[in-house]
């Protein structure tokens, strides 16, 4: 199992958060993680093991911690850039 590339520069997923006017909002899988965190669908526990099992299965080097200030960066701190 592996993820597609839509994470990586110029992939679609980077396009269309780059777009200034588009209706699409689109979402990493570990953006859908945080909100589901988020909407108490999942624990913080939950969460950490379903971010790892992901990276793992598609030899992606992530860090949680990371994408959890991106997260932030994109949703709170600046979502209008």
């Amino acid at each position: 199992m592996s993820l597609p590339d839509d994470i990586k520069e110029n992939s679609p997923y980077y396009m269309l958060t780059r777009a200034i006017d588009s209706d699409v909002i689109p979402f990493a899988f570990f953006e859908v993680l945080f909100l589901d965190y988020l909407e108490d669908i999942i624990t913080a526990e939950q969460l950490l093991s379903r971010f790892e099992n992901t990276c793992s299965c598609s030899n992606l080097k992530m860090d949680c911690t990371s994408k959890l200030k991106a997260f932030i960066r994109r949703f709170w701190t600046d979502p209008y850039s």
